[in-house]
């Protein structure tokens, strides 16, 4: 008999982003985080410590956000959109702190260690 592993057992709670204008209005961020977007990411926050510019650190954020709202296929979001709509620099760190953070959950999540990993730890 075949050892079965079931994966979506492993597929996290997602993140939910409430609009800071009409609170019916929720991006939902999907619980299981593609390796696209953790290798975007790794990339965006190398790259953003590079600018020197603070107007293109600005777009750059915008651009981040962006793709990370856009995760939500229910909604079409677009540079434009994010401009428009979170036209606020507090609102974009918070957006991208907060998903650094759910990603970072997810890969230290204990529950993920197989029992040989596990094992090895103690």
């Amino acid at each position: 008999m075949p050892k079965v592993i079931d994966l979506s057992a492993f597929i996290q709670e997602g993140l939910q982003f409430i609009d800071p204008y009409d609170k019916n209005i929720i991006y939902n961020i999907p619980g299981e985080i593609s390796t696209k977007l953790y290798l975007k990411m790794l990339d965006y926050m190398q790259k953003i410590n590079d600018i020197k510019d603070e107007k293109e650190s600005l777009e750059f954020t915008q651009q981040i956000v962006t793709d990370i709202l856009s995760l939500d296929k229910e909604k079409n979001i677009d540079i434009n959109y994010v401009k428009q709509r979170f036209d606020n620099v507090l609102f974009l760190q918070i957006i991208i702190r907060e998903t650094l953070k759910h990603i970072q959950s997810i890969l230290q999540n204990e529950n993920f260690k197989s029992p040989e990993s596990a094992q090895n730890t103690k």
